[in-house]
């Protein structure tokens, strides 16, 4: 009956440590999996960085088309709707008259009709976007 006990408490604590084991394994699981994920987020940061200034420089490419309309030549000067960054990022940018921001809203960045751009800027896999409105004065008596 001795012996009977005494196999019955090396079970238990041989389940025990099992149990603890597990859960310790369980633990640092999904401790580095959240690691993987902040490190990964962290590295998209600067993506993310590059992306904004892109779509930025969009607006500012698009702006300069619409106060110099006649102007040729240089990156930004030459009715280009689509840069390469040197930074390996891109950014697409587009005018239009209207809301709608289809086909039939779009116009050159030179016009004068323009009230609305929309900057698309792109790094890696991570993108931003800006929308510009450009407000006109209500006429005057």
């Amino acid at each position: 009956m001795n012996k009977s006990k005494t196999k019955i408490k090396g079970q238990a604590i041989i389940l025990v440590v099992l149990v603890i084991g597990g859960t310790m394994l369980g633990a640092t699981a999904i401790a580095g999996f959240l690691i993987t994920i902040q490190l990964q987020q962290a590295g998209d940061v600067i993506n993310s960085a590059k992306a904004v200034f892109a779509a930025d420089a969009g607006v500012n490419c698009a702006l300069y088309h619409l106060n110099n309309p006649n102007k040729e030549g240089g990156v930004c000067l030459n009715e280009t709707e689509h840069i390469e960054l040197a930074n390996r990022a891109d950014v697409v940018f587009e005018c239009h008259i209207d809301d709608r921001f289809n086909d039939v809203s779009k116009v050159s960045c030179g016009n004068p009709a323009t009230t609305y751009i929309l900057s698309k800027g792109t790094s890696g896999t991570t993108k931003r976007a800006f929308l510009y409105t450009i407000l006109t004065p209500p006429a005057g008596p």
